[in-house]
């Protein structure tokens, strides 16, 4: 019988800036998800961070390494380990070299500039590792999508839903174009809507003009919004698809649909509910299927701290 003392959860995300409200809202959700086994937690760097405004808690993201988390569960005799992305998609950039410094893709691909996959290379352990789907279109990430749509609503057969997401690098941006067609349909079915279409926004450290040169992506979003009131009778809400709080969704998005007359809600992913629920039935899955490997059921250990979160 496989026991869930014998496995281990590493959630692992990653952040531009490492702000006090994201890495406490990231945190919960995983304390929230109260996974039934010892889990960690690695915040993988891009960029940098202000230190002195942060609190302890949330400093102890810091220097967060794919190979030390490995290392701390192996120093406990936990070699089956369950890596959970905290990301939107399953495909980029930053998962494609999880994958590959964990020994799960063959190939590595380009550099990402982000800090955490220590020396570089595949990285040496013993453990067994099955890593999960990002959140894709996952019902309960649509769920909350779902919500903050019919609270703008009055009818929905008469309105239409535009969600906007930051623009995947170009590796990636057929299969995620797929994800978002895939969205926008269970949307339109489970919402009722008379149409949900999507688009993508640049992250550029400037204003947005829809017509200069360069910014196509923000130009083809403000044509789906125009176009979809054209179909309508109702109203357009526009929603952004982003984990947390930021320039991006309180800003950028805001400027890009300036004029356009439709209703916007700025709400990021977080804090709501349906993350941790999403976290931990990611979880769950990775234990079935280490279980399934063995052919065994499940034994959980109540005696293990449950949702025991350390960096």
């Amino acid at each position: 019988m496989v026991s869930t003392n014998e496995i281990g959860v590493l959630v692992v995300t990653h952040g531009g800036t490492l702000t006090e409200q994201w890495g406490e809202l990231f945190l919960e959700a995983v304390q929230k998800a109260e996974i039934p086994c010892p889990t960690r937690v690695v915040w993988l760097v891009k960029g940098k961070f202000a230190l002195p405004t942060l609190s302890p808690r949330v400093r102890s993201l810091i220097g967060g390494e794919l190979g030390k988390a490995l290392a701390a569960f192996e120093s406990e005799n936990i070699n089956k380990i369950v890596v959970v992305p905290f990301y939107l998609f399953s495909q980029g950039q930053e998962q494609d070299r999880i994958r590959y410094t964990l020994g799960l893709k063959p190939l590595p691909p380009s550099e990402t500039g982000l800090a955490g996959f220590g020396r570089g290379g595949v990285l040496k352990h013993r453990a067994k590792i099955v890593m999960t789907p990002g959140m894709d279109n996952h019902p309960l990430i649509i769920g909350i999508i779902l919500e903050r749509a019919t609270e703008l609503s009055r009818k929905p057969e008469n309105d239409a839903v535009v969600i906007i997401a930051k623009r995947p690098g170009a590796e990636s941006l057929e299969q995620i174009r797929r994800k978002m067609d895939m969205l926008a349909d269970s949307m339109k079915v489970g919402g009722g809507f008379k149409d949900v279409g999507y688009g993508f926004i640049m992250e550029v450290k400037r204003t947005y003009l829809p017509d200069a040169v360069g910014d196509e992506e923000a130009k083809n979003t403000r044509e789906i919004i125009s176009r979809l009131k054209t179909k309508v009778s109702g109203n357009v809400i526009v929603l952004p698809l982003f984990l947390s709080d930021g320039i991006m969704n309180r800003l950028e998005i805001p400027r890009l649909i300036e004029g356009l007359e439709c209703l916007y809600d700025p709400r990021p992913f977080l804090p709501h509910g349906n993350v941790s629920r999403w976290i931990k039935q990611m979880a769950q899955e990775g234990i079935k299927e280490f279980a399934a490997q063995n052919s065994q059921p499940i034994k959980t250990e109540r005696s293990i701290t449950r949702g025991k979160i350390s960096s």
